[in-house]
């Protein structure tokens, strides 16, 4: 089949500019996703560490939250065992001390419970439920 020479030149440039462009193409491409993949290590090295300082920072409030609370003279005193109770007095001083661990509690956004386990395997909890549960384990 005989072409012109309009249809040779046409043809000419369509290669050209075809193979031009894909070569161009894969050039920014991988430019491109360079910077891209660079820019989502830096993104996500930067969410990394914020999330790493807010751990830290509740880790931190938590063991305050424990200092507070094994420090508190109204705890210690509530949590020793009292010879010779009722089983009504037992009763109100482990709600009292329930009622204290709630305190501590509410003033924090980070710990959901408190829990003090006594040398006799008492438990105290400032939620109920949980004593069954740890007296168990």
């Amino acid at each position: 089949m005989k072409m012109n020479i309009k249809a040779k030149i046409f043809l000419c440039a369509l290669t050209v500019t075809a193979a031009s462009l894909i070569i161009s193409g894969l050039v920014v491409y991988n430019y491109v996703i360079a910077i891209v993949k660079e820019q989502a290590i830096r993104d996500n090295s930067a969410k990394i560490s914020q999330i790493n300082e807010q751990l830290n920072r509740m880790s931190e409030q938590a063991k305050k939250v424990a200092e507070y609370i094994l420090t508190d003279d109204k705890v210690n005193s509530l949590t020793q065992k009292i010879p010779n109770l009722t089983e009504e007095q037992d009763y109100f001083n482990h709600r009292d001390i329930n009622g204290t661990l709630r305190r501590f509690i509410v003033l924090n956004e980070f710990i959901c419970n408190a829990i003090i386990m006594r040398n006799d395997g008492d438990i105290f909890c400032n939620s109920n439920g949980y004593e069954d549960y740890y007296k168990e384990n």
